[in-house]
């Protein structure tokens, strides 16, 4: 461990090198199997948005299959370690399920990840808001409109004319959250690697990811930021996914889910 951090506060994260070994594992191999795991995994993660805010049951439903599929995402990073180290033969479906496979295993670190991100993230625009609205001097009217009305053209025109204040205010929380959420993932993101290489868990996988990456965060947000192009584009293809997932009958999809499952 005390390696691995003191590379950490020495290295340096060369984002083109990165992406250049990236590029190269990726076109120089036989990936067909990489790319049927990530679709599988893609497609499995958003099955607990589909029937979100459609009913009371139906969002506690959504809700327990969100933490059940908590670790759904470590199958990526079983399988991009494979590929990086040239196991690629070593790829196989049960890649996909290692997150629900190994769920028992995996569960506190994830839960403590998440905790951590949006935790952390949340108390301080919590704490800003509380700030800005006291300094401000908001009043429960606008904020009531902005919480409880749809927010389309003509609510954003009349805030801006009648509250300009309120809105700005709006406009730096936003980007602060953002930016809270940039940076807690970046201190939170070597968490899963230490787990599956080094079988670090828990609060004690939280301290030696922030020590590894409190000195990479803004490598990380500029490396994040240059895959923007894709991370619009795959927003784009999950809300389609999710509209098309949603025209299925839930029993049919919990029924197919389990069928895979079992034929690992």
């Amino acid at each position: 461990m005390s390696i691995m951090i003191k590379w950490s506060r020495g290295g340096f994260m060369n984002i083109t090198a990165i992406k250049a070994k990236a590029k190269h594992i990726l076109l120089n191999t036989n990936n067909s199997q990489y790319k049927k795991i990530i679709i599988m995994i893609l497609i499995m993660s958003r099955i607990p948005n589909i029937y979100q805010g459609t009913s009371a049951s139906l969002g506690i439903l959504s809700f327990i299959l969100g933490i059940l599929f908590i670790c759904l995402s470590h199958g990526y990073v079983v399988s991009g370690l494979k590929v990086a180290n040239g196991q690629i033969q070593a790829l196989n479906d049960e890649d996909s399920f290692v997150g629900v496979i190994r769920y028992k295993e995996l569960i506190s670190t994830y839960l403590v990840s998440n905790l951590f991100i949006y935790g952390v993230s949340m108390l301080i625009f919590f704490v800003l808001t509380v700030i800005c609205s006291i300094f401000i001097g908001t009043s429960e009217y606008f904020v009531d409109t902005f919480v409880n009305t749809v927010i389309d053209e003509t609510m954003i025109a009349n805030l801006l004319y009648e509250a300009p204040s309120f809105m700005i205010m709006v406009a730096v929380l936003i980007l602060i959250l953002v930016a809270s959420l940039l940076i807690t993932s970046a201190l939170a993101s070597a968490m899963p690697y230490l787990l599956e290489k080094h079988n670090i868990r828990g609060f004690q996988c939280l301290k030696l990811s922030i020590n590894m990456m409190r000195h990479h965060i803004i490598d990380y947000i500029k490396l994040e930021l240059s895959f923007l192009g894709w991370i619009v584009l795959i927003a784009l293809v999950e809300e389609l996914l999710i509209s098309f997932l949603a025209s299925i009958p839930l029993a049919l999809m919990i029924v197919v889910c389990i069928s895979s499952f079992l034929s690992i």
